[in-house]
């Protein structure tokens, strides 16, 4: 169960209609002005601060500055991204839903019919015994569905990938 993959196969099964996009990272890059402008700030008032609180000070926004910096980094230059939807021009939402052994009928049924509105209906477990992988687009008329099931250590497909909506 790799959303990676799932993600990929989503894309070569929509004749382009999905693509995989990189999110731009706009809490990494507030957080890299804010750290440059307490930096800034530190240094414009350095002679009015005690030498602790100066410290204090380049220390919490240098870390926050290399933080933001990583995170930028690594969401720029690290995978592919994530599913985008070209057509209603938004990205899919990624979900893993799961649910008891007992109910697994019922929940084969709503991914062999690709109903990822009534996943909801049936009772959901917080132990993984049975998982959906869903990607679905906002308005739930795109939707990814597959169906594993925890045995041995790993997941197992029960079903293939279906989708709905294109």
């Amino acid at each position: 169960m790799n959303k990676k993959i799932i993600g990929e196969a989503l894309c070569a099964l929509s004749n382009g209609r999905i693509v995989m996009r990189r999110k731009f990272p706009v809490i990494s890059v507030i957080l890299l002005l804010a750290a440059l402008g307490v930096l800034v700030g530190e240094w414009a008032m350095r002679d009015a601060l005690t030498a602790d609180i100066s410290s204090s000070v380049v220390l919490v926004a240098a870390s926050v500055l290399i933080y933001a910096l990583m995170a930028i980094t690594l969401t720029l230059f690290y995978g592919k991204g994530t599913p985008y939807d070209t057509q209603n021009k938004g990205f899919l939402g990624y979900e893993e839903i799961y649910f008891e052994r007992g109910k697994r009928r019922e929940v084969a049924e709503c991914v062999e019919h690709c109903l990822p509105g009534a996943l909801s209906n049936v009772e959901r477990s917080r132990i993984p015994e049975l998982a959906v992988v869903v990607f679905r687009s906002k308005d739930n008329k795109l939707a990814a569905m597959q169906m594993f099931e925890y045995t041995e250590l790993e997941y197992k497909e029960l079903t293939e990938l279906k989708v709905c909506g294109l």
